[in-house]
Order: C-alpha cells, then sequence, then structure tokens
C-alpha cells in the first residue's frame, strides 16, 4: 500500500513537472503577450517546484540503488525545469524593460532633436533678421550714389552678406564728394562687423566693388579701416 502511494507521488511530480515543460514551451511558441509569458512561466517553476519534494520523498522511500538513482536523474531534471521557468521568465522581463529603456530613448532623443531644431530656426530667424537690417541700413547709407550705382552696390553687399562672396559690381562705382573714402570704411565696417564677417573679407569687398576709391588696394583698406570695437562704439 505504501508503495502504491509513493508511486502515485511520483506520478504525480511527474505530471507537474511535465506539465511545467509544457506550459514553458508553450509560451515561447504563443504569441501571447509578454505579461502572460512571465505568469505562465512562474507557474510552472511552481508546478515544478511542487513536484521536488514529492519526488524526494518517493526516491527516500526506494530500497534498490538503481531505481534511486533512476529517480534522482528524473529530479534533477525537475529542478532543471524549475529553473528554466524561472530564467525564462526573467529573459521575459528583461527584454520588456529593455524595449521600454529603447522607447523612452527613442522619445528623448526625438525631444532633443526637435528642440535644437527649434533653436536653430530661431538663431537662423534672428541672424536673417540682423543681415536684413544691417543691408537695410547700408542701402540707405549708399543713397548719394546714382540708382544704377545703388543697385549694383547693393547687389555685391547681399551677395557678400549672404553667400561670402566678393563680386564685381555690374557698373563703376565712381567718386560721390557726398561719401568719402572714411565714410564708406565706416559704413562697410559697421554694418558687416555686425553681421559677423572679418576684418580682411571687409577689406576685400571695399576694394573690389569701390575699386576707383581705394587705388591702394584692400591692403591699405584693411591698414586704414575702423576695427569692430570701433563701430560698436
Amino acid at each position: 500500500m505504501l508503495l502504491i502511494n509513493n508511486m502515485g507521488t511520483a506520478l504525480l511530480a511527474l505530471c507537474f513537472c511535465a506539465l511545467s515543460l509544457v506550459l514553458a514551451l508553450f509560451v515561447g511558441i504563443s504569441p501571447i503577450s509578454d505579461k502572460a509569458k512571465v505568469r505562465f512561466m512562474y507557474v510552472g517553476a511552481a508546478l515544478s517546484l511542487m513536484a521536488v519534494p514529492m519526488m524526494s520523498h518517493y526516491i527516500a522511500g526506494l530500497n534498490d540503488i538503481v531505481d534511486e538513482l533512476r529517480y534522482q536523474a528524473v529530479l534533477v531534471f525537475i529542478v532543471v525545469v524549475c529553473c528554466y521557468c524561472f530564467v525564462m521568465a526573467n529573459m521575459v522581463k528583461y527584454n520588456v524593460m529593455k524595449k521600454k529603456v529603447a522607447v523612452l530613448e527613442d522619445t528623448v532623443e526625438k525631444l532633443e532633436q526637435e528642440r535644437a531644431a527649434a533653436m536653430s530656426q530661431a538663431v537662423d530667424e534672428d541672424q536673417q533678421h540682423k543681415v536684413q537690417e544691417a543691408l537695410d541700413w547700408f542701402a540707405a547709407k549708399m543713397s548719394v550714389f546714382s540708382k544704377e550705382e545703388q543697385e549694383a552696390i547693393n547687389a555685391c553687399a547681399i551677395a557678400f552678406a549672404e553667400r561670402d562672396l566678393v563680386v564685381i559690381p555690374k557698373v563703376s562705382i565712381a567718386v560721390n564728394a557726398k561719401c568719402s573714402q572714411a565714410d564708406l570704411m565706416a559704413y562697410a565696417s559697421s554694418t558687416f562687423f555686425k553681421i559677423g564677417k572679418k576684418r580682411k573679407d571687409i577689406a576685400r569687398f571695399l576694394s573690389i566693388v569701390f575699386e576707383a576709391y581705394f587705388p591702394g588696394g584692400e591692403g591699405f583698406v584693411y591698414k586704414k579701416m575702423p576695427g569692430a570695437k570701433e563701430c560698436k562704439k
């Protein structure tokens, strides 16, 4: 009678183990949610854990060393199934957490990119406003020249301010008694230093666009023109 009871206990333990293994395999291939997978894995681990003392009790009642070793191997298998279920459950939880972190990182990265783009756009708009304001001021100062000369000067100023190009004006700019060398250097310096142009580039712009004013060339203009600090005063 005791032997039958022990065999029944061993059989129940094996059933628990088999059920745990089936649950583990089912969860592995099933398209169910990660939360459900974790729960099934923990159920499988619990069943295997319940089978361990049952099988240990059965082994303790055996008198045959061969049978004892055989069921000890079965006990080891049950423990392995139990550990497998626990490991799989934690792996699923880890993957879920990893996905959440990845989504969070992507969200943060997108927000940072949007913020950087907005800041860049704001800076660009501010710079464009400064450039336009400076060009308008310079154009007003060039109003002493003829209409054709003004158009040529303004075209050269726009190319220099917006694209860093120093181009030869379409018409030669003649010396005008109402605008001296010093005036031109002061106007150009005030305009182009304000939008971040370098002294050397401004000197080149003046020597090419207003060639008649500066026969001494770029070097002469570079030495004589006011600096950025003087223009801010």
